[in-house]
């Protein structure tokens, strides 16, 4: 049995959502935490970027959300192959 063409339309939206949110998540954790990795475990705390941004190991905790919703985009993205 096939599925709606509504259906696969709408994996695929979603598909394209939850990637974007992903990518935005991962952008995130790279400029608040993973650019300035070095910096911040010297410090043990805290980083003070050029721009005098100060940041903290707790911009770690953007990849939290990026891998869930990478975990979902890999979801839909085998729904989508599937369907098609």
């Amino acid at each position: 049995m096939n599925p709606s063409p509504a259906c696969h339309f709408k994996a695929i939206l979603i598909l394209i959502i939850v990637s974007i949110l992903a990518g935005f998540f991962w952008w995130l954790f790279y400029e608040r935490y993973y650019q300035y990795k070095e910096c911040i475990e010297a410090a043990a705390s805290s980083c003070l970027t050029a721009q005098g941004d100060n940041l903290t190991s707790g911009g770690m905790l953007w990849a939290a959300p990026a891998m869930l919703l990478s975990g979902l985009a890999l979801y839909y993205l085998a729904r989508v192959i599937r369907q098609h």
